[in-house]
């Protein structure tokens, strides 16, 4: 494993693209495959690295191995528990999501309002929050390295889905949009009253 970034340190930002993971090391993080998907990936782009931001869990002893086994260790940082993640976020390249399970989705929102492009495997808890290609890429897990290959290796599209993830986040997720719905759903209600009785 590379060497751990301190607090409010961003280390490898300028010189190597980054791509950043964030979330408890638990089983459905998919963290082990991840950092295999990852492997793949750093065998074409000797610059590139990945921070993996999050305490340990139950997938920690999993993970390890993981690593121990991968060509490319020494360009995976395990971070651990943060308070600095939106700064993270900022100074990483591509936001990546290998889950198999997520609830809220809560580091994909976090990604998407920093305006760090997305690239996620298909969720349950994302289908109506993530579009292929529009604000996010979107691939199976085995595609996991080509998609983010195609995010790095493009920075027009990267751009485009930041900027699409962005508005998507001020539309759906701003409390100024939940207040919003809130008035829709009480004129909705107020306005079906039955106004005979």
């Amino acid at each position: 494993m590379g060497p751990t970034v301190r607090p409010g340190e961003v280390t490898g930002a300028t010189e190597d693209q980054v791509v950043i993971a964030i979330g408890r090391q638990d089983h459905q993080k998919g963290y082990p495959v991840l950092v295999a998907r990852f492997d793949e990936l750093a065998d074409r782009r000797p610059g590139v690295r990945l921070w993996i931001v999050g305490r340990s869990g139950s997938a920690t002893p999993d993970l390890q191995r993981a690593l121990a086994s991968m060509r490319h260790a020494d360009r995976v940082d395990l971070l651990g528990q943060r308070d600095d993640v939106a700064e993270l976020l900022t100074a990483a390249d591509v936001m990546v999501c290998s889950s198999w399970r997520e609830g809220a989705a809560g580091s994909v929102i976090e990604a998407m309002a920093s305006g760090t492009p997305v690239v996620s495997v298909p969720l349950a808890g994302t289908a109506d929050m993530l579009v292929d290609g529009e604000n996010a890429v979107v691939v199976p897990v085995e595609r996991l390295a080509q998609g983010l290959d195609r995010v790095l290796g493009d920075p027009d599209l990267a751009r485009r889905l930041a900027r699409n993830a962005r508005k998507t986040f001020d539309d759906d997720f701003t409390i100024a949009r939940a207040r919003s719905r809130m008035v829709e759903i009480y004129e909705m209600v107020a306005g079906s009253g039955d106004s005979s009785s």
